[in-house]
């Protein structure tokens, strides 16, 4: 049953096979969503909607150019600390991020699950980061901010903290028609939420689907969810969607477009941890997880969603190890299926040492992937976390070769510079050995790939200085450096595992693309 407090009670609208891997397909039956091949782009349609185009870039966060007069950011998802029960005491914090050389000023609107509103004004010191903090706006179980910033070059990430755990994902830049998260569960001892932003002036009508081993699961009080313009919307999923193992999800819009956000609390068998997870908008033919360790006695999962309602998609999962090679899993994942890999159970991905994987997907528009980790209940907390894949552009798509690297700084205060702690050491090591304060540089290419590395002052750059990437190699700085500006001189997958914990990518924080 839906709570009083649900704004979905007044919204509603009428209604392949591989021996040697142990893998599970979840039937997910049709989805709303045409997907049309060709040129690495895909073109969905909506039921009732206009057609759309989105772009080969799969994750929609990358910063507008520091020439741009104007930016805008869409934070989904967070929390005020006020009501939330499944994560008391939570607090958000809306990571600003200037790689520009001039100040920039700007406004955070905030909404809450009520519909109640409230704004503030910010300055963005030159090659400087700021945190502004919803929940001294407004107070709520649900938070989501709008941010618009006068320029560009700025970068906005949602950092939420609770006593589970520490999340952090970049913003959307851009709303959608459908959002894809392709993994999630809802065990005994695992919360999961849906959060629906609208920040459009248009009204948006909005279906969502969950895919489980059990089968398409399409609850009736989750279609047809109004989401009025500005407003919030966040489900519950497991007031409908009880004790399934492994839940991929997709967001439809019929008409009218969100952005979208799914916060996992989990807390089973004694390890405990939390992920908020950002939507992907567009499926693609090549992801990378750039940096992961499987720790004794832990267990992590794979998962690779296929949206497209009648093409089978051919996915080939690539192991990159320090020393020696793997064989690679291969799968075909049926339309409208999700391929889940126990990584942790492969005997040929050793336990305890650091490997990459390269998930590629032919014969189709492309895939969705997601992965967890998590330790044992003796490990360092959190023990459990989820991540997206990084996608790989097309060759005739945009090259990610500059990255903006927000800092975690604890203990900020709203309004105030984050903290910039000095690089203990620039020389990259081709695998730390904890996964604690870490940035790693992912090369998917065949040539050596270099990068410059900088940290933001707030009041300039400092060199760090030069990252050499071997091919389909990773390097990595073994030390957190504070805001970081990364130049390439080819395409890099770059993320950060902050804070220690049991398994790499437990805490993966995502890089920023700038334009």
């Amino acid at each position: 049953m839906s709570s009083p407090s649900d704004p979905r009670v007044a919204t509603r609208l009428p209604a392949g096979h591989l021996p040697s891997v142990r893998a599970r397909i979840l039937g997910i039956g049709l989805v709303a969503v045409g997907l049309a091949a060709g040129a690495g782009v895909a073109t969905a349609q909506a039921p009732d909607g206009p057609r759309v185009t989105l772009q080969p870039a799969a994750l929609a966060a990358e910063a507008a150019p520091v020439g741009s007069q104007s930016s805008s950011w869409y934070c989904t998802g967070g929390t005020g600390g006020t009501g939330h029960t499944a994560t008391p005491g939570a607090t958000t914090t809306i990571v600003l991020a200037n790689a520009s050389t001039r100040r920039v000023t700007g406004t955070m609107d905030v909404v809450d699950g009520r519909g109640q509103t409230g704004s503030r004004t910010f300055v963005v010191p030159p090659d400087g980061q700021i945190d502004e903090r919803p929940g001294t706006v407004l107070a709520g179980a649900w938070l989501a901010a709008r941010v618009d910033v006068h320029g560009g070059g700025v970068t906005a990430s949602e950092l939420l903290r609770a006593s589970s755990g520490t999340a952090m994902i970049p913003c959307a830049s851009e709303t959608s028609l459908h959002w894809y998260f392709a993994q999630a569960t809802t065990v005994r001892g695992a919360s999961l939420f849906v959060s629906l932003f609208n920040p459009t002036t248009n009204l948006a009508v909005v279906d969502l689907t969950f895919h489980t081993v059990s089968g398409l699961i399409s609850p009736a009080p989750d279609q047809g969810i109004v989401v009025d313009p500005g407003r919030l919307v966040t489900v519950t999923v497991g007031q409908y969607v009880q004790d399934e193992r492994d839940v991929a999800t997709v967001v439809s819009a019929r008409s009218g477009a969100v952005t979208a956000a799914e916060l996992q609390v989990y807390d089973v068998g004694g390890v405990a941890g939390m992920a908020l997870v950002p939507g992907v908008p567009a499926p693609a033919r090549r992801w990378e997880l750039p940096y992961l360790l499987d720790v004794a006695g832990g267990a992590s999962e794979l998962s690779v969603l296929n949206p497209s309602r009648s093409v089978p998609a051919h996915v080939t999962v690539a192991v990159r190890l320090p020393t020696g090679t793997a064989a690679p899993f291969e799968q075909v994942v049926a339309p409208s299926s999700v391929w889940s890999l126990e990584t942790s159970s492969q005997l040929r991905i050793p336990t305890g040492v650091a490997y990459s994987l390269e998930i590629t997907a032919t014969g189709g528009p492309g895939v969705v992937v997601g992965r967890i980790g998590a330790g044992t209940p003796q490990s360092a907390a959190p023990q459990w976390g989820s991540q997206v894949g990084i996608p790989v552009p097309v060759a005739s798509g945009p090259y990610a070769t500059r990255w903006l690297v927000p800092c975690v700084a604890g203990g900020a205060v709203s309004g105030k510079a984050a903290t910039t702690r000095t690089v203990a050491s620039a020389t990259p090591s081709p695998a730390a050995r904890a996964p604690g304060d870490v940035v790693v540089f992912d090369n998917p290419g065949t040539v050596a790939r270099r990068a410059s590395v900088r940290v933001m002052t707030g009041g300039g750059v400092r060199v760090v200085g030069t990252v050499h990437v071997a091919p389909h190699g990773i390097a990595t700085l073994g030390a957190r450096v504070g805001p970081l500006l990364v130049d390439a001189n080819r395409p890099l997958a770059i993320e950060e595992l902050a804070t220690p914990a049991g398994s790499a990518g437990v805490i993966a924080l995502s890089a920023v693309q700038q334009r």
